[in-house]
């Protein structure tokens, strides 16, 4: 899948703003966005973010 300029721009402001919130790095935040992803957990577009919910 093609990512565009606008999915990039949310997933740096979602990613800064965890950052902020937990204390952990850039690294840590991506590796667990990916981990999330992977299993289907989360979805990041261009509009937001989806998260679903399980349990």
């Amino acid at each position: 899948m093609k990512k565009n300029r606008s999915y990039l721009v949310t997933k740096q402001l979602l990613v800064k703003n965890l950052v902020q919130e937990t204390g952990l790095t850039n690294l840590e935040i991506e590796k667990a966005l990916q981990e999330l992803s992977d299993y289907g957990l989360i979805k990041i577009s261009n509009q937001g973010m989806a998260i679903k919910v399980v349990g």
